[in-house]
């Protein structure tokens, strides 16, 4: 049933998403969706409750001194965003969003748990001595920032969005402004 109700949303939005159709796409019943989440509300906290299941089963980035610092944050920001390929799920992704600004609640986009392992990461590094000690917290959040302003809410807002091999390459670009580094060859100094 969320599946469907997330399909419904994607295709008619949250408000036009009525549980008539959203029974009708599952294959069931009005009153056995009501029977399972209550009200319209209570199916749309589980479609985002999903949503940030499936976000937080995303890999984890943890800092490993024997491999490049910046292909090790290419490599987990790739993954965290790859779903920006998925049309269907930007189309899902601003019909929530759209949805949760008319009722007045947060975005439900937890970076809660990607703050908290590039903060770890960065800690990691600076323990190391692959990176100058820093506001780690600031310095989450600006990576985090960059990231997130760069290709997610572009692709979100459909104002840009890169081919895979592009997107690899920009985010690349991308990790080494971060880390302040001007020159590929520096790059070495990270992953010894």
């Amino acid at each position: 049933m969320i599946a469907s109700a997330m399909e419904c949303y994607r295709k008619y939005g949250v408000i036009n998403s009525s549980m008539d159709i959203v029974a009708k796409r599952a294959g069931t019943t009005k009153p056995t969706v009501y029977s399972h989440f209550g009200s319209k509300d209570g199916l749309f906290d589980a479609v985002i409750e999903t949503l940030q299941h499936n976000f937080l089963e995303n890999p984890s980035l943890v800092y490993d001194k024997e491999k490049d610092a910046a292909e090790q944050l290419v490599s987990f920001f790739n993954e965290q965003l790859i779903s920006l390929f998925d049309q269907d799920y930007i189309e899902l992704l601003r019909a929530i969003i759209l949805e949760t600004t008319r009722k007045n609640h947060n975005i439900p986009y937890d970076d809660l748990q990607m703050e908290f392992d590039v903060r770890n990461w960065i800690e990691d590094a600076i323990e190391y001595g692959d990176m100058e000690p820093c506001d780690v917290v600031m310095a989450a959040n600006n990576l985090i920032g960059i990231v997130n302003g760069r290709f997610f809410y572009p692709a979100l807002i459909g104002i840009r969005q890169f081919s895979k091999k592009k997107q690899k390459q920009e985010l690349r670009k991308s990790i080494e402004e971060f880390l302040g580094l001007s020159h590929r060859e520096n790059l070495r100094k990270f992953g010894e």
